[in-house]
């Protein structure tokens, strides 16, 4: 035997300062305990001062550690610390480990998957004792699957182990054209069949093919169940209804109860649940599969959206999919949509507009939902409405705004402008006194009028009221002008063409005229009074003649 050279340390320690710890192993002679970078096999012992130290399980091999226990007041371990304050013994406890000990023949030929993670010949697998694995086998290179079993506590169905102690798996190959292993399981167990390439396999069967094979693939569900999905291992991969078979490895057909799902809605003619994109209204149902995952989207009608999707304890709704755990009913909650409605209320007039009875100014903002509302214009006296312009998702008809949508609406307001004609002497001679007046025809106020007149002849002057007069000095036609001012500053203008003729040779014609206008304004006054007496009292005979009236001075002979 060859002996490599070391070191080895002697630590002397005296006994009146520490106290003496033994060790023992459970099963007796099983493996030791670690302390210091060293081993301590069962009944060898150790002076310690006292404080604290790590220990390390050293099992011996299929055994596994599983704690550690004390004897002694002066000892104590808490997890994997050794705590000294005396003297005292430190157990450690192993259990036998449920192996699977991996057997090729030949030697070194192939191995087996244990849950997707690969083991070769002559390798002992540690596992969980009573209970289930995924196991499928391999080759080597030229050779191909000649059998496959299991033996101790071990039982093989295809591809599904059972644990109820320790054992081996055996691997057979033989020299040939190389093979792959493929398993089938189903869950439940023994419900529903695997359908690969037209044959049908049930739960725990297996087959031995070529490797590198795309063949179709079905999963066949027993009666009121639905298929979840596909689990694989090993070499295999499934994209659709084919599966490709590159390696040794097993397929799991995973099945679902199928479950009925009420559908509702809230209001309950409103839109509907989308289930994988399918649409189900108010009081619909379906039949979806247990286990399996569903997407879920609201389907709400115009002008609404969704509030709450509403379950019973058997669905869960999470990141917009669900997973049905038996019947179930879900809810779908839309309420209206608020749209923004901005408005705004310009000039240049002035005015006041009213949203279902309440103000709204400049720059005011409703959530209002889809429907119409009362919208009511006020202008000011000094103004009148020139309309409503609205964006697109809003209209206004007979005194109701119509909301479709977010939007903006704008009232505008503009000022009443006033309407003047002139009047007055169209003809005048020179140096004669031409009347002229202005008609206000749309007075926005009684009073507060300003008025500029010109002339066509060089002068203007500017009046109160809305009369002037104005001595031409020379003859000719002349353009009379009139802007009228209103107490809000808006103007209007006419005019009116005048005549200028020299003055006259007498001077009674003015006289005469002037006479012969108010004769006939005392004439009219006469029959209108005249006329007044004869209702109140009519007479019975003919009256007297009238005296004669004096002509006033000037006026001409009848």
């Amino acid at each position: 035997m060859a002996l490599n050279n070391g070191t080895l340390n002697l630590s002397l320690v005296p006994e009146s300062e520490t106290s003496q710890v033994q060790f023992a192993t459970n099963p007796f002679t099983c493996g030791g305990v670690g302390l210091g970078g060293a081993g301590y096999s069962q009944f060898e012992s150790v002076y310690l001062y006292p404080g604290s130290y790590p220990l390390t399980p050293e099992p011996c091999a299929h055994y596994g550690f599983e704690n550690f226990t004390t004897q002694g007041t002066g000892v104590a371990v808490s997890g994997s610390t050794l705590v000294v304050a005396g003297t005292g013994t430190v157990t450690e406890n192993n259990f036998h480990l449920t192996e699977v000990y991996v057997d090729t023949n030949p030697a070194g030929c192939g191995g087996i998957l244990l849950d997707g993670t690969s083991y070769a010949d002559g390798v002992y697998v540690p596992v969980e004792n009573h209970s289930a694995y995924t196991v499928t086998a391999f080759t080597c290179a030229g050779h191909y699957l000649d059998a496959f079993s299991a033996s101790g506590g071990l039982s093989l169905e295809g591809s599904l182990l059972t644990v109820n102690g320790s054992g081996a798996l055996l691997v057979v190959s033989l020299p040939g054209t190389a093979s792959i292993f493929v398993g089938f399981v189903t869950t439940p167990a023994a419900c529903g069949e695997i359908e690969l390439n037209g044959t049908d396999y049930t739960d725990g069967a297996f087959v031995s093919l070529a490797p590198d094979q795309e063949v179709p693939i079905a999963a066949l569900p027993c009666a009121d169940y639905g298929v979840v999905g596909w689990e694989v291992t090993g070499a295999i991969q499934i994209v659709g209804n084919e599966v490709f078979l590159n390696g040794s490895g097993a397929i799991t057909a995973v099945f679902g109860a199928l479950v009925p799902i009420l559908f509702d809605t809230v209001p309950a003619t409103c839109g509907a649940t989308l289930i994988d994109g399918v649409a189900y209204a108010d009081g619909s149902s379906a039949i979806l599969i247990n286990g399996r995952n569903y997407s879920i989207a609201p389907a709400p009608c115009p002008h609404y959206e969704l509030q709450s999707f509403e379950s019973s304890p058997y669905v869960a709704i999470l990141n917009s999919s669900i997973a049905p755990d038996g019947p179930s009913t879900i809810t779908a909650v839309f309420v209206p949509i608020p749209y923004a409605v901005t408005t705004t209320v310009a000039g240049p007039g002035c005015g006041s507009v009213t949203l279902e009875g309440a103000p709204v100014g400049t720059g005011d903002l409703f959530n209002l939902t889809w429907g119409n509302y009362s919208l009511v214009e006020s202008p000011c006296s000094t103004s009148t409405f020139a309309g409503f312009t609205v964006s697109a998702n809003l209209s206004v008809a007979a005194g109701r705004l119509f909301v479709n949508g977010s939007g903006t609406v704008l009232a505008t307001f503009l000022p009443i402008l006033p309407l003047v004609s002139l009047g007055g002497n169209t003809g005048t001679f020179v140096g004669g006194t031409a009347l002229f007046y202005a008609a206000v025809a749309v007075p926005v106020a009684a009073t507060g009028y300003s008025y500029f007149w010109s002339f066509g002849d060089g002068s203007n002057n500017t009046t109160g009221v809305n009369t002037t007069t104005h001595v031409f000095q020379s003859t000719g036609t002349f353009t009379v002008s009139v802007e009228v001012t209103d107490p809000f500053h808006h103007t209007a203008n006419a005019t009116l063409q005048v005549t200028v003729v020299a003055q006259p040779t007498t001077s009674y014609s003015a006289s005469l005229e002037t006479t012969y206008i108010v004769l006939g304004v005392a004439a009219l006054i006469l029959v209108v009074v005249g006329l007044l007496a004869w209702r109140r009292d009519p007479p019975r005979s003919a009256p007297a003649e009238p005296a004669a009236a004096e002509a006033p001075s000037g006026a001409p002979p009848p």
